[in-house]
């Protein structure tokens, strides 16, 4: 991942060297992610574009949806115990009597 920190080091760097492959590794970046960023105009940060996908579907659901408080109850217990959380998932399924066939 590029730097804005790399990005200013190449803008200065791209003046004085005679190659921007040459620019580009002393400023610690690859020569296409170099042409990338000029080409935009952009510091990388200004590119990058914030996390706000689930990357899996969460498995507690139907859990956190449940309306007592008994999932607060074993993130509790979890804290003050490891329990696996494949074992956490079972016990708390079964507590609320939402376990799938």
């Amino acid at each position: 991942m590029v730097t804005d920190q790399q990005m200013r080091r190449l803008m200065v760097l791209r003046n004085k060297e005679k190659t921007l492959s040459t620019a580009a590794s002393k400023a610690g970046m690859d020569e296409n992610s170099a042409r990338k960023y000029l080409r935009l105009g952009k510091l990388p940060s200004q590119v990058r574009e914030p996390h706000t996908w689930l990357t899996r579907e969460d498995p507690f659901e139907d859990v956190w949806a449940y309306p007592c408080p008994i999932g607060l109850y074993w993130v509790r217990i979890v804290a003050i115990a490891y329990i696996p959380p494949k074992t956490l998932h079972t016990q708390l399924h079964s507590i609320t009597g939402l376990i799938q066939s």
